[in-house]
């Protein structure tokens, strides 16, 4: 059974428009762990979310396996700044919009 440690879905879509492997930190089968995500379930996106010293990194490929987002979200206090957070789930449904046309 796949298990992955957060699945987000659009409102009307019973495809995932992400699945995300979380770890404190990097390790090597981070990867791995969320290609098993993508091939169980499907989703638009995929990808891997681990800490740093003041940030998390964020590494999400689309469904071609390319690196789409590579990015630092900084803490704020002691959370994730929320509207980076909020950005990068965005930029995911606009692109997941126009990969249905």
């Amino acid at each position: 059974m796949v298990r992955p440690d957060l699945v987000i879905f659009t409102k009307n879509s019973n495809k995932p428009l992400l699945v995300l492997e979380f770890k404190s930190e990097y390790t090597p089968s981070m990867f791995s762990q969320a290609y098993k995500y993508k091939k169980a379930l499907n989703p638009y996106y995929y990808g891997e979310v681990y800490g740093t010293k003041n940030s998390v990194r964020v590494n999400i490929f689309d469904m071609q396996d390319q690196c789409i987002i590579n990015d630092y979200i900084k803490f704020d206090n002691p959370y994730l700044n929320e509207d980076e957070v909020i950005s990068i789930i965005k930029k995911l449904q606009q692109n997941s919009k126009s990969e249905d046309h």
